[in-house]
């Protein structure tokens, strides 16, 4: 078990620079910061800490201000819904009081941010979270899941700076994802192509396994050794009309529960 001091910067809504889940290292602030996001990633530097963007699609992404190295990271779902794009099919939809165009994970990596993402509950300690949690128990309504971690917070830190990071909807899927043998969040050369292998050890059955890049979707082959795992494996050309790419995998159950890989980058 670990430990992170952390809170909930409210700030305004879109065009103001939205939530953010803040979170310090091996030392705190004496006070929290002021109400300013300019604050807040100072206060985040001085302190080896990290923000999160949350639930972006309802209070706003704020893209003017992202920083790779303070938001390694971007939340892509909690209680509030998943916020992967506009339109992207889920069991858990995003708020819509309001929606935002142009504010959801997605647009941010199609303006060319880089981030890799995990899951929160946002839960409040309320059953419900005020009638929005589609599952009664908010605390299982997002789950960020870290890579090759240990139990303490060096390594917890180190593996979201690294983004080695993936989310959920809250069910506890075991993913592993690489693209010739470069695990997610990793930058690659522009020219990388190779092997894109994914491996998942789910919850529930496995309906299907999507490559996300920035030409769109694909449907990978999946391979299952029994309903809810198996893997997937797909060739992966760079692309020449592009100077840099995504790919991202998004893996579906037949319950309706996701997770998502943290991206790698081409170029």
């Amino acid at each position: 078990f670990a430990k992170l001091s952390a809170y909930e910067f409210s700030g305004a809504r879109h065009p103001g620079p939205g939530h953010k889940c803040v979170y310090f290292g091996d030392s705190v602030p004496d006070a929290l910061p002021e109400k300013h996001v300019d604050a807040v990633f100072a206060a985040v530097a001085a302190h080896q800490g990290f923000a999160v963007p949350h639930h972006v699609g309802w209070t706003g992404a704020d893209l003017a201000h992202h920083d790779a190295t303070l938001q390694p990271v971007w939340e892509i779902c909690s209680v509030q819904g998943c916020y992967e794009c506009e339109g992207c099919p889920t069991s858990f939809p995003p708020r819509t009081d309001p929606l935002l165009p142009g504010q959801f994970v997605r647009d941010a990596l199609e303006a060319g941010h880089r981030f890799g993402f995990v899951g929160s509950t946002d839960s409040h300690g309320l059953l419900w979270h005020h009638g929005v949690s589609r599952k009664e128990n908010p605390f299982e309504t997002g789950l960020a899941a870290l890579v090759g971690t240990d139990a303490n917070r060096p390594s917890i830190l180190e593996a979201v700076r690294a983004r080695r990071t993936y989310a959920t909807t809250g069910a506890r899927i075991q993913l592993h994802v690489e693209l010739d043998g470069a695990a997610m969040g990793r930058e690659l050369a522009a020219d990388t192509g190779g092997e894109l292998a994914v491996f998942v050890h789910g919850t529930a059955a496995i309906r299907r396994v999507v490559a996300v890049r920035r030409a769109g979707e694909t449907v990978l082959d999946f391979r299952a050794r029994d309903q809810t795992r198996g893997e997937a494996r797909a060739s992966i050309a760079p692309d020449p009309a592009r100077s840099w790419d995504y790919i991202y995998v998004r893996v579906e159950q037949d319950d309706g529960e996701i997770a998502w890989a943290s991206p790698l980058w081409l170029g």
